[in-house]
């Protein structure tokens, strides 16, 4: 009899055995975590990415939304519409990924959400710098709330 792992538990994983698309693996920042999904739940990456940032608390959801807009720069779009997460473009959506995008004048923003296997969800985040110290710089403060952010989002979305 075959024993489900406990859903949850999301974490920072190395980057070493983590297959990623060309463009990302020249990040100037990039990070994978993965949280345990029930092999039963049937909702689709970009579902999930709706769960954790547009169903997420308000002072969270909100508090997101302005980081991206006011340190970050992100040009987004309506928080709440049907070609967009939270304001970040949807580039790709699929069964098994959903790929979200956002620009700034001082980087440009990937965030892969995506199936890894059965039970198995992964977040990636990835940065291209067009400014590279201003971003860094920026990047610096705000990168340990994203590290802490992330892996908390992905454990609301896969436990609701």
């Amino acid at each position: 009899m075959a024993t489900e792992l406990a859903v949850g538990h999301a974490r920072q994983v190395s980057l070493a055995g983590v297959a990623l698309p060309p463009r990302l693996q020249q990040a100037d920042y990039l990070d994978v975590f993965e949280v345990t999904v029930a092999e039963s739940d049937t909702r689709t990456p970009e579902m999930l990415a709706r769960e954790a940032l547009e169903q997420s608390a308000p002072p969270i959801r909100e508090g997101i939304r302005f980081a991206h807009k006011a340190f970050l720069l992100f040009q987004l779009a309506q928080a709440n519409s049907p070609q967009h997460v939270l304001g970040w473009r949807i580039a790709e959506s699929t069964s098994d990924a959903v790929r979200l995008e956002a620009d700034s004048p001082l980087m440009e923003g990937t965030l892969i959400l995506r199936r890894a296997n059965a039970s198995t969800g992964q977040l990636i985040t990835a940065l291209h710098y067009k400014h590279r110290r201003a971003a860094a710089a920026i990047w610096r403060a705000i990168g340990p709330i994203h590290r802490t952010a992330a892996p908390y989002l992905m454990n609301k979305a896969v436990i609701r």
